[in-house]
């Protein structure tokens, strides 16, 4: 019997492809699993940034890793980062001539040509900024730039090469050679689309190496993590990336009131720039100017922040700072705990846990969104609810998980409820910057229940907890990892109210909410009759409906003998014979405007009760709901399925509530028409 023992396949995109690329005479770094940047393994699956070279070849397996080119020689890198098609084929014309090849790469947008710079010419690495974002990018000596089949960060697949050229199979001489003019050329071709050149930079302060100070600006560029955020900068965001982060520098003079400041100061391990002016940074700098302080008050609350220093980069020499008297003691060290835990699948079985605070209507944990009109009552509706919670009652015969309960009424606190008995649900009056004060909500939260963790955190609502724009993704996705950080923080589920648009058939604002919410409930009043449709429950069944009477009572009477009213929520039942208005809601409420869409342009004609009635082709509808229904899932065929999946279900529940009727042909057509006509033919 032949022995054959099997070949380990490499551990990573890097372990297979850096071997290949330093033969052919190329400088190449590990890409840290997950992102766009140099990182090298630490070990255990953790990865440490490099915000220097190594000083020699990384021969030690990097698991996970992707492969990253190290620009300058023999290539530099241009990242046209803008799907313009007409800008970019200016921009390759004016950074090569034509003769060569020009390496293409293609990553989320744009693309990035591979060239050799110019005999005997240094190219520096340069950024160019269209209105504050970068729309053409140098990557020369001291950058680098991902290599396929790297995987992208955003895209979750692989960047890929643009015309078939690599840098592989393309031999050196026969790749085009960058223009020595191409920097006039490229602000040329820009300047047709508003770009402005930078004003100059300030040199920003620096130290000897051996001074402690420049040891804790270098450490902090790579844990910004740790202090940026405790900073206290005026609308500072997390952005994408590792440790990207965004704000206002209120301490510099601006023509504009602050409310319409853009966000033009920058924090990245890359470095710090206050974009409005052109002023860079270091950490001290930065600390400085936000806390308005001399150097040695930004040294010590810099390095209370961060404690000993451990992380560096590879192949420099440490100088360790000693710990300041104000720095936090360090806990002993525990065993490894792991971000990534593997479990056994023999493991995986359905627990004894809940699933739901209310019974198929409210999960345990995660984001909710309950949106509707003004005046719907999805206040008083969502407040009802949260005292059944808070009481451990059944709502309408579903089974509720009792805790306690924090209501965050932005738009004014709500009557105050009876204080004969002891009810775990408390109401914090007041308005909130959320993205800024989420901090100081989950502090105030925790001290003031003394340890006790919230079941569910309430915040009514999003209009006025959101110092920003609903319609803005940057504001947006803040205001969602804000309610995310008092999730993770209390473990439990956040309820956020909001409100429709114009369009009142989905939530106000940018897709970035209802793509993160768990579920989201729509609320629709007719009259005094409120009906709340799960819309969608990432874990559970859609489509459950609640339906509630909303009655006026007498509370008491003021000093003058004026009668007090309030408002309670009681069971009601659903709409039935002609109030179909009440019944057409959540994604009905879409299918009814695909249906009615296509109903005008049909011929078709029933006759039903002796009078004709105007009846569609089903797949004539599906096309009309596909255009308006809006999917959020990673690849188009997810979408569509999506999509299919909601179009099912709208047609089955309106059979179900019989505000559709349906007949199927001999052909095997399908033709639907509204229930409301064949109720006016009877």
């Amino acid at each position: 019997m032949t022995d054959v023992t099997a070949v380990q396949p490499p551990a990573s995109i890097f372990d297979a492809q850096a071997p290949i690329y330093r033969a052919a005479g190329y400088r190449v770094v590990p890409i840290g699993p997950g992102t766009k940047y140099p990182a090298i393994h630490q070990g255990f699956g953790s990865y440490i940034p490099l915000v220097g070279w190594p000083t020699s070849n990384v021969t030690d397996p990097q698991p996970g890793a992707g492969v990253g080119l190290i620009c300058g020689d023999p290539l530099i890198a241009g990242d046209i980062d803008s799907d313009d098609e007409a800008m970019g084929v200016e921009l390759i014309d004016a950074l090569a001539d034509g003769t060569g090849t020009v390496i293409t790469k293609i990553g989320k947008r744009g693309q990035t040509l591979l060239l050799r710079p110019p005999s005997g010419v240094t190219v520096k690495s340069r950024k160019f900024l269209i209105n504050g974002s970068t729309a053409f990018e140098m990557l020369a000596e001291g950058r680098q730039t991902v290599l396929p089949p790297t995987i992208h960060p955003d895209l979750k697949a692989p960047y890929r090469w643009g015309n078939g050229a690599t840098p592989l199979n393309t031999a050196l001489e026969d790749v085009a050679v960058l223009r020595s003019d191409w920097e006039e050329r490229v602000e040329a071709v820009l300047a047709k689309h508003g770009y402005e050149p930078e004003p100059p930079k300030s040199e920003q302060r620096t130290f000897d190496e051996t001074s402690p100070f420049f040891q804790i600006n270098r450490q902090a560029m790579t844990r910004l993590d740790e202090w940026v955020e405790q900073l206290g900068l005026y609308e500072c965001t997390r952005k994408r990336g590792p440790m990207n982060y965004e704000a206002i520098a209120i301490w510099r003079d601006s023509k504009n009131p602050l409310g319409q400041r853009k966000t033009n100061l920058k924090i990245s391990p890359k470095g710090i720039t206050d974009f409005g002016t052109g002023q860079g940074y270091s950490p001290l700098d930065l600390v400085m100017a936000a806390r308005n302080c001399d150097l040695n008050e930004a040294f010590n609350w810099l390095a209370g922040k961060l404690g000993p220093c451990t992380a560096a980069p590879v192949g420099a020499q440490v100088v360790d700072l000693p710990p300041h008297p104000d720095a936090p003691q360090l806990a002993p060290e525990q065993p490894r705990g792991y971000r990534f835990k593997l479990v056994a699948f023999g493991d995986m079985k359905p627990g004894p846990e809940q699933l739901y605070l209310v019974d198929e209507l409210i999960p345990v944990a995660g984001l909710v969104d309950i949106w509707g009109k003004p005046k719907c009552f999805k206040s008083f509706w969502t407040l009802d609810l949260m005292f059944h919670v808070a009481m451990g009652w059944e709502y309408r015969d579903r089974v509720v998980q009792q805790g306690t309960v924090v209501y965050c009424p932005f738009e004014g606190a709500h009557d105050e409820l009876e204080d004969d008995q002891h009810v775990p649900l408390y109401i914090m009056p007041g308005q909130a910057n959320l993205i800024a004060d989420h901090k100081t909500l989950i502090a105030d939260i925790t001290g003031q229940l003394s340890g006790e963790m919230p079941i569910c955190v309430v915040l009514d609502t999003l209009n006025k907890s959101l110092m920003g724009s609903e319609s803005k993704d940057t504001d947006m996705s803040a205001y969602v990892r804000a309610a995310e950080a008092i999730r993770d923080a209390f473990k439990c589920v956040v309820i956020i109210v909001h409100h429709c648009g114009l369009d009142d058939t989905r939530p106000r604002g940018h897709t970035a909410l209802p793509g993160a919410v768990d579920a989201q409930l729509a609320v629709v009043r007719e009259g005094n009759a409120v009906t709340v449709t799960v819309e969608m429950m990432r874990d559970g069944p859609e489509e459950t409906v609640v339906t509630s009477m909303v009655e006026v009572v007498e509370v008491g009477q003021d000093r003058a003998g004026k009668v007090l009213t309030s408002l309670i929520v009681k069971p009601g039942e659903a709409p039935a014979g002609g109030n179909m208005g009440a019944r057409w809601t959540g994604v009905l409420t879409m299918f009814r405007r695909a249906l009615s869409e296509a109903l005008l342009g049909s011929e078709e004609k029933l006759m039903i009760g002796g009078i004709p009635i105007r009846a569609v082709d089903l797949e004539a509808v599906r096309a009309e709901f596909y255009k308006t229904c809006v999917a959020h899932a990673d690849g188009s065929d997810e979408k569509q399925d999506t999509r299919r999946r909601r179009f099912v279900r709208a047609v089955e529940r309106a059979q179900i509530l019989n505000l559709i009727g349906v007949r199927v042909e001999p052909s095997g057509r399908t033709l639907v028409w509204l229930a409301e006509a064949q109720a006016y033919a009877g």
